[in-house]
């Protein structure tokens, strides 16, 4: 897996898998508005590309020939296409605050969910 997260806020991530013979490559790619959220995501996978798009709180995933809407309150993504943006959860954990905290999380571009944090330290 290679990722490359720039200062600008877009991230590119591709992974190769190279098992019995064949080989999957996937590859993610983030692309973040004016306010430094993300405002595209394309996920290229063996069966085709999903592109999400995404315009205040809603939500547009298009495959093939599929089109699909969702609101999404969201504050983080993640996706086992990059592992890395479970960072940006982990950095805003208030380590002074302490005990369990939630945030809102986008999980593998498919469904908003719950992500709790909680120091045993």
């Amino acid at each position: 897996m290679d990722v490359e997260w720039r200062a600008d806020g877009s991230l590119t991530s591709r992974s190769r898998i190279v098992y019995a013979g064949q080989t999957l490559e996937t590859s993610l790619g983030i692309v973040p508005g004016e306010e430094g959220r993300w405002r595209e995501i394309v996920c290229r996978l063996a069966a085709g590309t999903l592109t999400v798009t995404r315009a205040g709180t809603a939500m547009t995933r298009r495959f093939a020939e599929r089109t699909s809407t969702l609101e999404t309150p969201e504050e983080f993504i993640f996706d086992n296409e990059a592992p890395i943006l479970i960072s940006q959860a982990l950095r805003r954990y208030d380590r002074v605050l302490g005990g369990a905290q939630t945030f809102p999380l986008l999980l593998a571009i498919k469904k908003p969910v719950e992500l709790i944090l909680e120091s045993r330290r």
